[in-house]
């Protein structure tokens, strides 16, 4: 086994099926996020010689063709599951190995914040946004989808999206009915970059942007992505999601998408930071501000899933008493709605 053309692993079994993949119980655990859960199997076939079937959703490639199903490799090949090579070949064994855990990339986590934000679409759905997690993040109608859209052209588990690894995201259509198009072209599974626009069937159409990326309409948060919408709780409740992290260089561009997201409509608002690594006092100042907005307005505003970092910045500046903090969104709508009704 190699990657970058240098040899990572070598070794023999002595069964007659061995599967390749992301997931723990593969016998060959290529840890890397390009690779799928369970990537590949290679067997013996009944007259001695090596086949190989690709169940992946980024491919398998033989002499730089992708493999379709299955191929017979003879006595040995060579497949390109990338980012990693494999030369196999029947040898006769004596003794079989453990399952091979062989690492992906070791270095840092190429992995940037970014979101979609609706370009085309019902007039309810264009311009929200929906901040895209770090690992895979599925669209649809099902309401346990992390880009939830709620129209009859969108499958319950329409497509999904996922980091390709080195910074860049990948879309892949997960069996819908209406499909996936990127960039005009319908695919099953297809590479994007920031400005690119992808189709969920042909009404309904996102862009993905960056942070600090390249997106066609030169935005530019910097070093996080805002969403906002109804909560699916309580739609009387909106929800923002801030991913990434805050400081004074990127505050302003926060306070801006707040002031923009909660107009002179929003009463009581849920901030999800579940994905926020991060915030100085200065990230916490555009909170208190959109908390005293609301107030005027005969609001309230909740902070919820802080993370350890985050939430000893709170302590540490004292906010307790000036920003409500609860456990997560159920929690805080549930507030909310209670407070609603007695109003």
């Amino acid at each position: 086994m190699r990657r970058d053309g240098r040899v990572v692993w070598s070794g023999q079994f002595d069964r007659d099926q061995i599967v390749l993949g992301r997931s723990p119980q593969s016998d060959v655990v290529l840890d890397d996020v390009k690779v799928s859960w369970t990537h590949a199997v290679v067997w013996r076939a009944p007259d001695g010689s090596l086949s190989f079937a690709d169940r992946s959703s980024n491919g398998s490639f033989l002499n730089g063709r992708r493999v379709i199903d299955t191929v017979s490799l003879g006595g040995a090949g060579v497949v390109a599951i990338k980012p990693f090579e494999l030369d196999v070949s029947i040898h006769n064994v004596a003794q079989h190995p453990k399952t091979v855990h062989i690492p992906g990339d070791t270095t840092p986590n190429a992995f940037r914040p970014a979101h979609v934000r609706f370009v085309r679409g019902p007039a309810a759905l264009v311009g929200r946004t929906f901040a895209l997690g770090e690992k895979k993040n599925l669209v649809g109608r099902s309401e346990d989808c992390e880009v939830w859209l709620d129209f009859p052209s969108i499958s319950r588990r329409h497509a999904s999206i996922y980091p390709a690894g080195d910074g860049g995201w990948i879309v892949e259509d997960t069996g819908s009915r209406n499909g996936v198009v990127v960039e005009g072209k319908r695919v099953e599974a297809a590479r994007i970059k920031a400005g690119d626009q992808v189709g969920f069937g042909s009404e309904i159409v996102a862009m993905l942007e960056t942070a600090g990326g390249d997106s066609r309409d030169g935005q530019d948060n910097g070093s996080f992505t805002f969403s906002f919408g109804p909560s699916r709780l309580d739609t009387r409740i909106d929800v923002a999601h801030v991913a990434g992290h805050v400081d004074s260089r990127t505050s302003l561009a926060l306070q801006d998408h707040f002031t923009k997201a909660i107009g002179t409509a929003t009463r009581f608002l849920v901030v999800d930071l579940l994905r926020f690594s991060s915030c100085d006092q200065s990230g916490f100042a555009v909170f208190i501000g959109v908390d005293m907005t609301l107030r005027r307005r005969g609001g309230a505003l909740h902070l919820v899933a802080l993370g350890d970092d985050v939430l000893a910045t709170y302590r540490s500046l004292r906010l307790d008493t000036v920003l409500s903090v609860r456990a997560d969104e159920a929690a805080a709508v549930a507030e909310l709605s209670a407070l609603l009704k007695r109003l």
